[in-house]
């Protein structure tokens, strides 16, 4: 039946795993930055023997170094993986109680309230002088019926065990009330547990990460299921990551031949390698130069020197920027001499006004000024009076005076063309 159980949660999960990522930080020549990879990279894991997980992978990290085949182990302990298996069993309960045997451990789902509940004793409340039992009560409800009993006095404190009645022992509590008006402390009651009754009680995240951790302690073999079971459900228990892998890493080679100032030919050899380091889950990279010149007549070694390049730690105190202060000012600009005097001080304002003026005097522009004088200045029909003296031949004075009738029909013209333009303008066309 568990089994069916447990098949009908994986269908209901949809064996997807989530997007669980695990962190490996890298301090290089690059600086300190954080890398991510998929925790379902894991390729093992294994029960720690006491309720945990050990798991371990290989992860391609990469680094200034190139990318380094890192392998990780995280250690999952057994109160982590009882917290998230936890919250797994909260998001399904009905499935997840009885596919981890919660039952077994007093934790049961109640299909009628979709809560899980766990069953434990009722308690009784019994009151020292008649010995009155009355119906099962919490222990709160105990000690106000216990006050309310007596108008002598109110409750002062509790002490394990109810020796008088035969108890001993918790979960017995020996409820003491303190008198009203005397200062002494006087035994009123005790709340003891029924032999004979239980009831349900709705179970606390804490009742149902004691029964897991218990059935992890119990049966460690357990934390394998349970701890891929979490994964899928889209949690990554924390837990202590430690990374190894290889000390050294050859990095290039590079062989040049040249000429010295002296003429003396020689071969320069440069060689990168990094030495790398594991601490918990950071890993250090550090990049040494070696640099040897050979002379190619002798064999000789000229020169030989090393460089290494140790990585900036995880945080630096930098030192603020300084602040400079300056006492500056503007020192006024020399006096710039005048180089010519200008025919027009304003500039084209001038101009266009001394040409506009000898331009209004010409016969033809004078002319056409004068037919323009006729225009009526009231509600009247326009006439022109035109007088054709052009200055070469002189052609009398005529009077022009359309009649009024046509001046509707132009106004309309006017108004329609205007609307067609309107639109055109707007909407194109």
């Amino acid at each position: 039946m568990l089994l069916l159980l447990l098949l009908l949660f994986m269908l209901l999960a949809g064996r997807s795993e989530a997007a669980i990522s695990e962190r490996v930080f890298v301090r290089d020549g690059n600086g300190f930055r954080e890398v991510a990879w998929k925790a379902a990279d894991w390729l093992s894991t294994a029960a720690d023997g006491v309720g945990g997980v050990i798991a371990s992978g290989r992860a391609p990290v990469p680094t200034s170094a190139g990318s380094i085949p890192v392998d990780l182990t995280k250690n999952v302990s057994r109160g982590t993986l009882a917290a998230a298996a936890r919250v797994l069993v909260r998001a399904n309960p009905a499935i997840m109680a009885a596919s981890l045997g919660l039952e077994l451990y007093n934790i049961f789902y109640d299909s009628n309230t979709n809560t899980l509940v766990k069953h434990e004793s009722a308690y009784m409340c019994w009151q020292r002088y008649d010995g009155y039992y009355p119906d099962p009560m919490g222990y709160d409800a105990c000690v106000a019926w216990l006050e309310s009993s007596t108008s002598q006095g109110h409750f002062d404190h509790a002490e394990d065990g109810c020796s008088d009645r035969g108890y001993s022992g918790a979960p017995a509590k020996s409820i003491y009330m303190r008198h009203n008006t005397q200062n002494y402390l006087y035994f009123w009651g005790c709340w003891v547990p029924s032999s004979t009754q239980t009831q349900n009680v709705t179970a606390t995240d804490q009742d149902v990460e004691q029964a897991i951790d218990q059935k992890l302690q119990d049966d460690p073999n357990s934390a394998l299921p349970i701890y891929q079971q979490v994964l899928q459900s889209g949690q990554n228990p924390t837990g202590t990551v430690q990374t190894f892998g290889p000390s050294t890493v050859q990095g290039p080679t590079i062989t040049v031949t040249k000429t010295l100032s002296d003429g003396t030919p020689v071969t320069e050899t440069t060689m990168t390698s990094y030495d790398i380091t594991y601490q918990g889950d950071t890993v250090t990279v550090t990049k040494n130069i070696s640099t040897t010149v050979v002379n190619n007549v002798t064999g000789q070694t000229i020169d030989q020197s090393t460089t290494t390049e140790t990585p900036p730690p995880e945080s630096q105190n930098q030192e603020p920027e300084k602040e400079y202060s300056l006492n500056y000012q503007n020192s006024d600009l020399p006096e710039v001499p005048d180089f010519y005097d200008p025919v027009y001080p304003n500039g084209f304002s001038d101009v266009w006004d001394s040409a506009t003026q000898g331009y209004d005097q010409t016969p033809l522009v004078q002319w056409l000024q004068s037919q323009t004088s006729g225009l009526p200045d009231s509600g009247t029909c326009p006439s022109w009076t035109w007088d054709f003296n052009l200055g070469v031949v002189n052609l009398g004075t005529h009077q022009l005076q359309p009649p009024c009738e046509i001046w509707p029909w132009i106004r309309a013209f006017v108004l329609v063309t205007a609307i067609f333009a309107a639109r055109a303008i707007i909407f194109g066309g």
